[in-house]
């Protein structure tokens, strides 16, 4: 055996037995500070031994004592708590690359070709990373009546409630658009008219061109509004009534497309005997509830989705 592998040896020997080292030492230390076994009289080295001692004696216990809890379950636990915590997360910048490694082992290996996209795919679609707030407990009430002055289109009343529920105190912008396409010889028929907006109970003074922009042009009527909602609130609940009117030529349907994470959406809808509706899931997870209440003077659904629906999911109604 060659001397340096043979002090590693020694080394790593004295180390796995600290305690037992700490304990010979010391006390052998102390055994000659305290007797006259050694040094006999008094002498200054006596008082370097007790020192010496008492040193390597507690030095030896505390490694022994923190070499033992270093892989207890409670110092494990403890530094799993530290690593996964929300503090030590919010500063890391690698947060992909562990989320990657944790879905590795959650799907157990499988599919490694495709995790990458899998992933990027949830997050840019359904993760809320950029968006300051979701909706909660979305309602809508429409009502569909034929407009018997203009044969071949529908007016259409809508009013709309939700909770809007913002991350910080620091308000948020309440958004939303809309395209109403229009025929040929439409002759200014097709409108869309936004008349009525109340958040947390008081009415908002709508002004064209600031909040509301509304655009005609290439057979398309474009809605855009943005209002700023300006408060140390975490949740708004705003009421949104609108009235349009379309062409079924160019406009046979009604859908609804979330723009941001919604949790629960409820619907209730009158329409015409005459008119048939066809409705289509677009895209949500789970299923939605339909009822039929119809009248003598109308047909009616209540539609009700409980939980999460993510970008781009919603509903499609199709008329005839």
């Amino acid at each position: 055996m060659k001397i340096p592998s043979l002090l590693i040896t020694i080394t790593k020997g004295l180390f796995k037995n600290i305690l037992y080292v700490a304990i010979f030492f010391g006390f052998l230390f102390l055994s000659f500070g305290y007797t006259n076994f050694i040094i006999t009289g008094e002498s200054a080295w006596k008082e370097v031994f007790k020192v010496a001692g008492s040193i390597i004696l507690s030095s030896g216990v505390f490694m022994a004592i923190a070499k033992s809890i270093q892989f207890t379950d409670i110092f494990k636990d403890e530094l799993r708590k530290v690593i996964y915590s929300t503090e030590h997360l919010i500063l890391r910048t690698d947060l992909e690359d562990i989320w990657q490694k944790v879905t590795d082992s959650l799907c157990q290996q499988k599919f490694s070709a495709i995790n990458r996209k899998l992933l990027k795919n949830i997050k840019d679609y359904y993760l809320p990373i950029n968006q300051d707030y979701y909706y909660k407990d979305y309602n809508l009430d429409a009502d569909i009546e034929v407009d018997q002055e203009n044969d071949g289109y529908v007016l259409i009343q809508e009013e709309t409630k939700v909770i809007v529920v913002v991350e910080n105190k620091k308000g948020c912008d309440y958004t939303f658009s809309g395209v109403i396409p229009y025929p040929e010889d439409d002759n200014n028929r097709t409108f869309y008219e936004l008349y009525d907006l109340e958040i947390n109970g008081k009415k908002v003074e709508l002004k064209n061109n600031l909040h509301l922009k509304t655009t005609k042009a290439n057979g398309f009527i474009s809605v855009d509004f943005s209002y700023h909602c300006n408060s140390s609130k975490t949740e708004y609940t705003i009421v949104r009534k609108e009235r349009k009117r379309y062409a079924l030529s160019v406009n046979p349907y009604r859908s609804h497309r979330a723009v941001c994470l919604y949790n629960n959406f409820f619907l209730d809808l009158n329409y015409p005997k005459d008119m048939e509706i066809e409705w289509i899931d677009m895209g949500v997870l789970g299923k939605w509830s339909k009822n039929r209440r119809d009248t003598n003077s109308s047909n009616r659904i209540k539609a009700q989705y409980n939980g999460l629906i993510f970008r781009n999911q919603g509903f499609l109604l199709i008329f005839s």
